[in-house]
């Protein structure tokens, strides 16, 4: 029987999502050159890591719904979604009868009210 030890699950997990991570770096460092300059592509590529898991924490789980959150993590702070500072976004996250969709679109536009900042991947 094989066995595969959580090292092992990790380091695939972690390749196979390396070309997604690649793509959210590439759109982050377009679209939001001034937060994520002094971050290199390592502390990027583990923000990616750590946004991919914390999204779907919250059943946000395309790739486009997952850019929108690490884009708020940049933007608001790696915590954002348990900070006092941004309470509203728990509002948004927690809700399990929201489509994830929908989620995404709020965070999109209430990043642009509280900071003026575009976090959409289109820019």
């Amino acid at each position: 029987m094989l066995t595969i030890r959580s090292e092992q699950s990790e380091a695939l997990r972690k390749n196979a999502l390396k070309p997604v991570r690649e793509k959210f770096i590439a759109i982050l460092r377009r679209n939001l050159p001034d937060q994520t300059a002094r971050q290199g592509d390592a502390a990027l590529d583990a923000l990616c890591d750590k946004g991919i898991m914390k999204a779907s924490r919250y059943g946000i789980e395309t790739e486009y719904n997952v850019y929108v959150f690490i884009a708020a993590m940049v933007v608001l702070g790696e915590d954002f979604d348990r900070s006092e500072k941004t309470a509203w976004s728990r509002e948004i996250l927690t809700d399990v009868k929201m489509h994830q969709d929908l989620k995404a679109k709020l965070l999109e536009l209430r990043v642009l009210m509280d900071t003026k900042t575009d976090i959409a991947p289109h820019g």
